[in-house]
């Protein structure tokens, strides 16, 4: 899966303003935000927001977007250093058909559970069940075996030597396993490590984050941050032109030359390392000649 980060980084954004951080949860689009009216809460308009509180029942990268704001991965590519960073891991060795991840010390979840090498199992046993609802699963498919010799200390065993499967890892969120053990279903209680909690959610509706205090990466500037999923172009744009949302998503490029010119309206521009493609089906004519 293909790198999709930010020229901002989402930790960067959550040690500064709302105003100037608005723009580093967008997809690699323009962006757009007005100014906020009170530094305590983000109003956030967006043309995606989770359509189930299942962490991993999607594989689209605005979720990603949604959800990394309570749940964190092992570690995630910095494009301006053009490599992978750790997060959740502070260093991670390739030993042939094995990687071995060295685990941050000190990090709780949002309930005060510690954060150890039993999670990230759960975790990935969880992304890897197909018939549970993960849309995640084809990312471990060369994993054979997952090992934790301690708390700190997550082994993955390979089929083969897998250069590569640090990409895998990108965008898989890791949960608390104790906190999932007492529900049914399991994601109905969502803890992570990340800055902020999950406070309330609607299906393919709203949904609200309350900030972490204890967040083991510096306490975020702003304490709630609220997702509205407006659908409509002309809904967003009126939403934020009036005040009601702080930032939008997914404005049309036409309307750049006129938000320029607001008052209020503050256009953020930033490099993505998104890829768009289009793909032909090879069983049938004419693309079924293989020349």
């Amino acid at each position: 899966m293909a790198p999709r980060k930010f020229d901002q980084s989402r930790r960067s954004f959550l040690r500064k303003s709302a105003i100037f951080g608005a723009s580093a949860m967008a997809a690699p689009y323009l962006s757009y935000h007005a100014s906020a009216a009170s530094p305590d809460r983000l109003t956030i308009y967006h043309s995606s927001v989770a359509d189930s509180n299942h962490p991993y029942n999607h594989s689209s990268s605005p979720i990603y977007g949604n959800w990394q704001h309570v749940i964190e991965p092992l570690v995630e590519f910095d494009p301006n250093k053009m490599d992978y960073v750790g997060i959740l891991a502070e260093s991670w060795d390739f030993q042939g058909d094995k990687w071995v991840f060295n685990l941050r010390k000190g990090v709780q979840f949002q309930n005060g559970a510690p954060f150890t090498s039993k999670d990230v199992v759960f975790s990935v046993e969880k992304m890897r069940d197909a018939k549970g609802g993960s849309l995640q699963a084809p990312n471990f498919n060369d994993v054979t075996e997952i090992q934790t010799p301690n708390d700190h200390t997550v082994i993955f065993v390979t089929k083969r030597p897998f250069a590569t499967f640090l990409d895998r890892l990108e965008n898989r969120f890791i949960v608390s396993k104790e906190a999932a053990g007492k529900s049914d279903p399991w994601y109905k209680d969502l803890v992570g490590t990340g800055p902020y909690r999950l406070v309330s959610y609607q299906r393919g509706g709203n949904m609200v984050f309350t900030r972490n205090d204890k967040y083991w990466g510096g306490k975020a500037a702003i304490k709630e941050v609220i997702f509205r999923k407006v659908t409509e172009d002309a809904a967003r744009l009126a939403a934020l032109e009036s005040g009601q949302a702080d930032f939008i998503n997914n404005v049309p490029i036409h309307e750049v030359p006129r938000l320029r010119k607001h008052p209020r309206v503050r256009i953020d521009q930033l490099e993505g390392l998104r890829m768009f493609f289009l793909t032909l089906n090879v069983a049938h004519k004419p693309f079924d000649n293989k020349l």
